[in-house]
This record gives structure tokens, sequence and C-alpha cells, in this order.
């Protein structure tokens, strides 16, 4: 007698379910995303105990023929495809016809559905996927299906099924996902015959808001950009919302919601450089490309895909991202009060009230004042104002050596040395110039506390000093100009087995920015010049952590991406520190290169440079406006 035997249909059937069918939310996916593919305009959902009672799906689509509904039963029984070449241009959500049979094979089932085409309905019980009764009835146009005691005939599984709150926050998460891939539709979802949610048909803009959370509200940038056969839109996150998981992150292809880990990641590409390490944004794309270009076929729920050019689609989500949080990347306050304004043409300097006026020289700058005053000189040795008060004396000169100098060609007008014409082309053209602002005093030696049209304005010395420092070591990097000190005496460095195989490989790529390391054999590496940008600070502690970030290393990675992590971390290294004192003058310089950066909002790292209190929120808080 034979070992191999074919399976009876009813188990095959409860095979397959364990494939399609791995909890509630799993048919409650199938459902939904039949009764969208039916053209339905209105679906509503009912759960009763998390769906280990009952779980209902009734929707105002087209509906099914007598003869199509049995049909649906019976597996591999499908509208959506008729031969192997349509495999490769599905688009619709459903094309398998595994999933009522699935469904009915391991629950108690009924549907009952009515044709837009005829006069009666028809309802079909199952049991375990055994048929029990097919009849003819009254109905109203559409689909209404019913599932109660899921998996009554396999109790292992069902003995695997969570709490009912865990349960239910799955088939939540599943309408939500739906919802965002059909804003056009009306949803309704209730538990224990109690509403959760509805999502009323609308834009699509108020339907990802409602998914995403309120506190997204005005911080959503629209995504859009296309290359080639593929086009993404959709939403992205304001860096400043970010969650500990990617449940906020939600990815569809051709309207199908995938859980891809090539795209999530060009994703954070996207946001490189803007979010802090753990922390993860909220988003929602739609990557449109040729039916023909991508395979859904290759996951039992459906939930991967494979495309046919990957490279292609992984830069176009990472470049519409990035382009998305341009604006983000800006500072945003209105330029410095009118009366605080320096009129180009004047040449009497500002001083702080105060403060003796003293003549500039070589490239030191007078400072403006808290607006157009004479020198003063006050009396009252309780009141002092000196800049030494205001501004407490200059940190170390090597810490600003990456600062462009002030060189004073008139008393109101400043220019940058080391400032080139392609640098200045990075300059934002809007008033939203840090050089703009007011400067009022600096807080703890760490922060800077500066006035604007709209509010009051909080700036952290390290992230900003970080951002600049960090962008002038990637322009080194990839235009391979980096400018380097050499050491009178090499900086030896003993990094661990596995760090100096890796560092092994770095060693070109690192001279690009100026920092030449040379392998002396075995773990023994010699430092033999440094960025000049990083002044005078101890190398061999810095890049002993350089190399221990090689320790965490996958077996794949990008060398530029590893690279880019690199100099954040020398650009955090050589940076002012907080607690450390600076004069108005190197404020002045730091806000000026801070104009230059790129992204003038975010350190390296992804912590904010700039918080801003509008001028209502004070007033609020101090209740002189209510």
């Amino acid at each position: 007698m034979s070992k191999i035997r074919i399976l009876p249909e009813n188990l095959s059937n409860q095979i397959a379910a364990g494939e399609v069918v791995e909890r509630p939310a799993s048919v409650v996916k199938e459902l939904v995303e039949n009764s969208i593919d039916a053209g339905s305009g209105r679906i509503v959902v009912e759960i009763e105990q998390g769906g280990k009672k009952s779980i209902r799906v009734f929707d105002d689509g087209e509906g099914m023929t007598r003869d199509d509904a049995l049909l649906s039963i019976e597996r591999y029984a499908t509208s959506k495809i008729s031969e192997a070449k349509d495999l490769f241009s599905i688009n619709t959500l459903g094309f398998r016809g595994e999933a009522l049979p699935s469904i009915a094979s391991v629950s108690h089932f009924s549907v009952l559905t009515k044709s837009r085409l005829e006069n009666s309905g028809t309802k079909i019980e199952v049991k375990g996927g055994t048929l029990l009764d097919v009849k003819e009835t009254g109905a109203p146009d559409g689909t209404d299906i019913r599932i109660s005691h899921l998996f009554f005939n396999t109790p292992a599984r069902r003995k695997f099924m969570k709490a009912e709150t865990t349960e239910m926050g799955h088939i939540s998460e599943v309408i939500s996902c739906l919802a965002l891939s059909s804003p056009e539709i009306y949803f309704r979802l209730s538990h224990n015959k109690r509403i959760l949610k509805e999502w009323p048909g609308g834009k699509f803009s108020d339907r990802a808001l409602e998914v995403l959370g309120s506190d997204f509200k005005n911080l959503l940038y629209e995504v859009s950009n296309e290359y080639m056969d593929v086009k993404v839109t959709g939403f992205a996150g304001s860096p400043d919302i970010t969650r500990s998981t990617p449940s906020k992150i939600y990815i569809f292809v051709n309207n199908r919601y995938v859980m891809d880990r090539s795209i999530s990641y060009a994703v954070y590409q996207g946001y490189e450089g803007r979010l802090m390490k753990g922390r993860y944004p909220g988003c929602v794309l739609f990557i449109n490309l040729p039916y023909d270009k991508v395979d859904v076929n290759v996951h039992p729920a459906k939930h991967q895909v494979r495309f046919a050019e990957p490279g292609i689609v992984m830069s176009c989500v990472k470049r519409a991202i990035a382009n998305a949080l341009l604006a983000e990347d800006r500072v945003k306050w209105k330029s410095k009060p009118l009366a605080l304004k320096v009129e180009p043409h004047k040449k009497e300097s500002l001083v702080f009230p105060g403060a003796v006026r003293e003549k500039s020289s070589g490239s030191q700058a007078s400072f403006p004042s808290f607006g157009e005053t004479k020198s003063l000189t006050i009396k009252d040795s309780n009141l002092n104002f000196s800049r030494e008060n205001i501004f407490p004396e200059k940190i170390n000169k090597s810490s600003w050596e990456s600062l462009p100098k002030i060189e004073e060609k008139d008393e109101t007008s400043f220019k940058y040395e080391s400032v080139d014409q392609d640098e200045k082309k990075g300059l934002n053209q809007n008033d939203f110039l840090y050089s703009d602002l007011f400067i009022v005093s600096q807080i703890k030696n760490t922060y800077i506390i500066c006035e604007s049209m709209d509010g009051m304005i909080l700036i952290d010395q390290h992230a900003a000093h970080e951002r600049i420092r960090y962008e002038s070591l990637l322009r080194s990097y990839e235009k391979n100009m980096g400018r380097a000190q050499q050491l009178i005496l090499p900086q030896v460095i003993e990094p661990g087995v596995k760090e100096s195989s890796k560092l092994l490989l770095m060693l070109e790529e690192f001279k690009k920015f100026g920092l030449e390391i040379s392998h002396y054999g075995g773990n023994s590496f010699a430092v033999q010049s440094v960025p000049l940008i990083l002044g005078d600070i101890d190398f061999k502690p810095l890049i002993l952590d350089v190399a221990s970030m090689f320790k965490e290393l996958p077996s794949t990675y990008e060398i530029k991406k590893v690279i880019y992590d690199a100099i954040a971390l020398i650009a955090c290294h050589g940076s002012i520190r907080g607690n450390q004192k600076l004069d108005s003058r190197e404020i002045k310089a730091l806000f000026q290169a801070l104009d230059k950066c790129e992204n003038s909002s975010r350190c390296p790292h992804g912590r904010p440079i700039w918080i801003k209190l509008d001028w209502d929120f004070i007033e609020k808080s101090f209740k002189r406006k209510l």
C-alpha cells in the first residue's frame, strides 16, 4: 500500500486555512477586500467578542447570482483571473479563490447575496466545509457574510487565539489599512453592538489624518514623486511626531497594503538625519506602477510583493520622502521685528544698552543691540548690562575653526571669508533665517534665547554646531576634497578584531574627508591626519568610537551609509558642547553658518536644533489672552 495519498478536499481546505486564516483579523481582511473588489460604496463590519463569537461583513456591492455564490465556496474558484498570464497583471485585491472555502472549512459560515441584475437573493449555509443549505430569499443588493464559531473544528488553532482586546486591536488595524486604500468608501466598525469607528467617504488627506492620529494635524507633508514607470504619492509625517514602533507606517502597492522591509528601509533613508535612534515616523505611501512590474503572488496573505526593478522603486520612495520633508528642514519663523532691523545704509554701530562703544578692528565686528541706541554709561552700580554679563567669555578658539570668520566690511555688514559661491546657493532666500533673529541671551551656557516676530526661539548650540560640521565634512567627502591637518606624532589605536577587519575596508573612504589612518599590522592603526575642521581635540577616543561602530554592522551593508554615520559621530565629537559660554560674535557666526546648511532644523542624529514658543502660547500662559 502506498504511503503517499491524496488528502480529502475538506482537510486540504483546513490546511489552506492555516495559511490564509491566522486569526479573526485575517478573516475580516479577506472579506473586506472582496467587498472592495465588488465595487462597494459602503462596508460595515460587526464583531462580537473579538471575533471569537461572530464576524459579520456586509456591503452594497454588485453581489452574486446563485451560481456564482455556489462557486465562490469552491476552492480555486475566482472571477479575478482566468489564465496564467493574468497572474502578472492583477489589479484586484483578491485573486486566488482560496479565502471563502478556507474560512468556511473552519467555521459556521453563511452568505446572503443578491446581484443587481436579479430580483431575489441567495442564502448559503456551510458548517466546517460541509454545505448545509441553499435557498432563494429576499435580500438587498450586495453581500452579507456571517462567520461564527471560528476554529471550532481546529481546537489547537482556537487555543492560540489571544485576548478579546488583542484580537480586536488587530481587526481595527486591518480596517484602518483598508480604509486608507479606499478613501471614497464609507467604513464602519462595531464591537459587541457598539460602534467603535466610522470612516465617512471623503478626501484622502482627511482619511490619512484619521488613521495616523490627531497629533499629526498640520504636521503632514504631501509626498509626490515620479520616476520612469513608478509614481509615489501620499503623506509623510513630521519627524517631531514619532512612535517607538513602525506601526504608523502604511505602505500600499497598487492600492494593496503590504509590509515590505525593503520599502520600509527606503522610507527610513528618506527620513535620514531627521529621526532619533529607535524612533519611527508616521506616513502613508502609495506606490503605483504597471501591474506586470510587480508580483503580488509571493505570500499566502499577500502581505509581501516582489518588484521587477526594486532599485528604481526604492530610489523613488527615498527621494519622495526626502523632497517632502524639505519644508521641515527649514526654520519656521517670521523675520526679526521691524523695530530691531538694522538699515544697511547706517554706519553707526549698535551696542547693548549700558555697554561702552568700542571701535572694531581686524575681523571683529560690532554686535547689533536690542534696538537703535546711543552708547550710554550706566551709573547705577546695580545695573550691569555689559556684554560679558549677557554673553560671557569666549570658548576655546579651536572649537570655532569650523565657523566662517566675520570680516567687517562696514559696521552693519558681515562677510564670510570661507563661504564659496557653491555654498551660497544653499542659503535660504526667504525670511526664515537664523541671522534675522534678535539674540537675547544664553542660558545654562547651552541654549540661546532669541526673539522673532511670532515667538521666542530657543536654540541648542551643540546641535547647531554639530549640523554645521556634519554638512561641511559631508561636502568634503562627496567632493573628495577634505582639508586635513597632519599630526606631528601619529596617534596609535588598537580596536578589536572585528572592528579592525571592517575598519580596513573604510580607510580609503576616510581619506576623502581628511581622515587618514594607516594600518600598522594586526589590530594596530595609526592616525596620520584628521579633518582640519575639528581643530585641537583628543582624536584617539574619537577614532576608537568610530571603529566601535563597525562592531554592530550586519554582514551586508552600504559603505556610504556607514561613512555618513561615522561623519555624524565625528561632527558630534568636534562640536561645541553644552555648558560652554559663547559671546555675541560667536553666536552671530554660528547663526550665519547655520543659514548655509541644507537642513538647519536638526542635528545629524535627528535632535531638533530649535524650538519655538508662540506669542499666543506665552500670552495665554500669563493669562493676558483667554
